[in-house]
């Protein structure tokens, strides 16, 4: 899928479900622009977080990349429904704030009214378990265990408790891998 076409079905899908609206996106991440960039690799990266969209045309296709930005374009201002979104890959909290501090710099997703984001990794993080022979992340692994101890309906989940879980179970198996650079795993509800 490229970018054009997952906004509007996003887009569909806020329409079609005024109450709550859910979203789970996985995909590699992309970091802000390094600071250290030379001009040949600027064109390579998103100017922030992103989950890298591959088209299969060009391997440095930054703008089909899926931005904060680009999903906050496809959210009314005046949509009331209860937004819930879950991004899972590398630098994932870039879709809550870039600079990890989302009450004084948020991303535009996270301006919008009735959003609970939920995230694999802080901006600046990477998240792990994605490697050859893995059936899901650690987050994917971890978020799904989570959200099927509670049970309930989306409009009824708990989202504050499944993150708590989440980060729980991926602490325990970034522990156990030895990673001492933790992914963090974020949670942000407005």
């Amino acid at each position: 899928s490229d970018r054009i076409e997952i906004l509007k079905t996003i887009q569909k899908g806020l329409a079609a479900n005024p109450s709550t609206f859910f979203l789970y996106a996985t995909s590699h991440g992309a970091s802000p622009l390094p600071k250290d960039a030379n001009s040949d690799d600027i064109k390579c990266y998103p100017y922030a977080p992103a989950l890298i969209l591959d088209n299969g045309q060009n391997e440095c296709d930054s703008l089909n990349n899926l931005t904060p930005n680009a999903i906050a374009t496809v959210v009314p201002e005046d949509n009331q429904s209860k937004k819930i979104m879950v991004f899972q890959s590398c630098y994932s909290g870039g879709f809550i704030s870039d600079t990890n501090n989302a009450k004084n710099f948020p991303s535009a997703l996270a301006r919008k009214l009735n959003i609970t984001l939920l995230t694999a990794s802080r901006s600046d993080s990477t998240s792990f378990g994605c490697g050859s022979g893995d059936v899901a992340t650690f987050y994917g692994t971890s978020f799904s265990k989570a959200l099927m101890s509670d049970k309930g309906t989306i409009e009824s989940i708990d989202w504050l408790a499944v993150d708590k879980e989440t980060k729980d179970f991926v602490r325990h198996f970034e522990r156990k891998m030895r990673i001492r650079d933790n992914s963090a795993p974020q949670y942000f509800t407005r």
